[in-house]
């Protein structure tokens, strides 16, 4: 019976620790896309994304014009925080990134030059396919920070 106990409880354990290690993937997948996807590195980013999720890389990328690259020349480097990561379903397939974002700059309408963004919050959803996380985009991210995008 105590020996029973005992496997239940390492059994438990181990599913604990195989939770938080999906967790701490997903978050590095998040940290490592919303790094390339802010310093419009968008190929980089692009690798780390589910195939459906590419015709929204593509979009940007197909949209920057010289304006956008001489202000990416002239800015320093977004800085990307990890705020937090919410495994959406118990069979950790599915988690949703919170992530903060310090002096980006945001893409413009067409013809419009980007313009720096001193802290932007958004949500990265993401899928577990075929063992790996990759970022799952059904649009493009959003700054939820009212008023400073």
């Amino acid at each position: 019976m105590i020996l029973g106990l005992l496997m239940g409880a390492a059994m438990l354990g181990g599913c604990a620790s195989s939770s938080e290690q999906s967790k701490d993937d997903a978050e590095a997948v998040a940290a490592e896309f919303a790094n390339h996807f802010f310093n419009w590195h968008y190929e980089e980013a692009l690798a780390l994304c589910t195939p459906e999720s590419e015709k929204w890389i593509r979009l940007l990328a197909s949209n920057v014009s010289e304006e956008d690259v001489e202000a990416l020349r002239e800015s320093d480097e977004a800085n990307v925080q990890i705020d937090y990561v919410d495994m959406a379903d118990m069979t950790d397939t599915a988690a949703v990134a919170t992530v903060t974002v310090r002096g980006f700059l945001m893409p413009d309408s067409i013809g419009g030059r980007a313009r720096r963004v001193e802290e932007g919050q958004l949500h990265l959803w993401l899928v577990r396919r075929d063992g790996a996380w990759l970022v799952r985009m059904e649009d493009l991210p959003q700054n939820e920070m009212s008023g400073l995008d």
